[in-house]
């Protein structure tokens, strides 16, 4: 199956964001910001819906609106949740991977952690860009051994397996964006305010084609639609383009 142009070869970095996309980046992590059901935050994360709501129930993990009924997940959610997995994958302990999720929340929301900033693992503790010290335990870790160490950001996309992808939470793909406080959070085609999940239900439930789509939103391009759709497929889990 070949890879879907977009998905990937057009992410960007932190680095590459503009000033108003780091700003509502900032916002959102330091404060709940914008709102997804269970399934559309495993679908954003590549966190399984049964795992978000294991960990929500079992207290590992509680998203910001935990008393909801039905529970809902904020964009700080989807991050951590990532994060959560990712430093699991390194043989984290579980104790101390929701300490470690306390404090990063913290940290965040008091704006003492830059998200730009990479994140380094070992199973003892998590390590910001330019830290050596975890900011929870005070354990020490050796420069060179950091040097080493995987990192994650905390919005590019992640690709933990065949079973756990994620797109960027910033620049999902060629075409398309993700802004915390535009539409609750949901991918939207670039520079509009057109929901991709709206392009989804008009190609999947009354079974328009991109061109009848374009006629519906004279404002879009066909290469527009045609992104949207394949994010959406992708992070439906549903069969690629090729």
């Amino acid at each position: 199956m070949s890879r879907p142009v977009g998905l990937w070869d057009d992410a960007s970095t932190v680095a590459d964001l503009t000033p108003e996309e780091k700003r509502s980046i900032a916002r959102a992590l330091r404060r709940p910001i914008g709102r997804y059901n269970a399934e559309r935050a495993a679908q954003l994360s590549g966190v399984p819906t049964r795992t978000l709501y294991h960990w929500a129930k079992e207290g590992h993990l509680k998203p910001d609106f935990d008393d909801w009924e039905p529970k809902q997940w904020s964009y700080r959610d989807l991050v951590l949740a990532r994060l959560f997995a990712w430093v699991r994958s390194k043989g984290m302990p579980l104790t101390t991977t929701e300490r470690e999720m306390a404090e990063l929340r913290r940290r965040l929301g008091n704006r003492q952690l830059d998200p730009s900033h990479r994140l380094r693992a070992t199973p003892i503790g998590i390590y910001p860009e330019g830290e050596s010290v975890d900011p929870v335990t005070g354990s020490a870790a050796m420069p060179s051994v950091l040097e080493f160490l995987d990192t994650f950001d905390l919005l590019e996309p992640v690709d933990h397996s065949k079973a756990m992808w994620g797109p960027s939470l910033v620049r999902p793909s060629t075409w398309t964006a993700i802004s915390p406080d535009v539409f609750a959070g949901e991918p939207i085609i670039r520079h509009t305010r057109t929901p991709t999940s709206a392009l989804y239900a008009l190609h999947e439930d009354r079974g328009l084609d991109v061109a009848e789509i374009v006629a519906l939103y004279p404002g879009l391009r066909p290469e527009q639609v045609a992104d949207g759709l394949e994010l959406e497929r992708r992070i439906r889990r549903l069969a690629v383009a090729a």
